[in-house]
């Protein structure tokens, strides 16, 4: 087993295991990205991660003959900046999904490092990866308390919508509102609004949703969690 994992021959076995490798590996960082509900997540990790070990794999075959081996793998480089792209959205000042884009691109390194081979390397970036997705998102939580961003919904009765009491109710509780947003059901019965802001960690979500539910006209009031 150890033989077909470690050899740099082109290999049936060999290119299957490095596919499932990558696969593996592709689902551990997509789940961890998947529990947060980013747009991001499982499915795309693990095709991003697999397809760039194919494409790694296919560019050592034509490297083997009078080819480039690097021009495939430099393009899957350059090109997953466009999918990461779209991962990236902005509210007002306040720019979102840049860890996501981010975690697109290190998936796609990944990958490119298990279809060339470099299983060590490919295990401690795994590792730094959930470090940095993980234990650092703790450390920011317990620490940086004021990077929790999250999205607030309140949908209420009608359209006449007044935000002041809602803002006056956030900045009650600390929070620091971003950006927000408007929207009207089609029969034109009811209004959303959607606040991007800065939550503290001591929040006391069951007080606050209390007050805001207590207003006429809510339907319904929802905190997501971090974005």
């Amino acid at each position: 087993m150890w033989n077909v994992i470690l050899s740099q021959e082109l290999t049936l076995p060999v290119i299957a295991v490095r596919l499932v490798l990558s696969f593996i590996a592709g689902g551990i960082i997509g789940a961890e990205r998947e529990r947060r509900t980013t747009p991001a997540g499982l499915r795309t990790h693990i095709l991003i991660c697999t397809g760039a070990t194919l494409l790694m794999l296919v560019s050592i075959h034509i490297g083997s003959g009078s080819g480039d081996p690097g021009r495939i793998a430099a393009q899957v480089v350059s090109g997953i900046g466009f999918l990461g792209a779209g991962a990236i959205m902005r509210f007002g000042a306040t720019v979102q999904g840049l860890t996501s884009a981010a975690s697109i691109w290190a998936i796609a390194a990944l990958g490119l490092s298990i279809g060339a081979g470099y299983f060590f390397a490919a295990g401690i970036f795994t590792l730094l990866l959930l470090i940095a997705l993980i234990i650092l998102d703790w450390i920011e939580k317990r620490y940086m308390p004021h990077r929790a961003l999250r999205a607030i919904y309140i949908v209420q009765k009608g359209q006449n919508f007044n935000i002041d009491p809602y803002r006056k109710t956030l900045e009650k509780y600390n929070i620091e509102l971003k950006h927000f947003e408007i929207s009207f059901s089609k029969d034109k019965m009811q209004t959303t609004l959607k606040l991007v802001a800065r939550v503290p960690l001591n929040l006391n979500l069951a007080a606050m949703a209390e007050e805001i539910s207590a207003r006429k006209r809510l339907i319904k009031f929802r905190i997501n969690q971090d974005l």
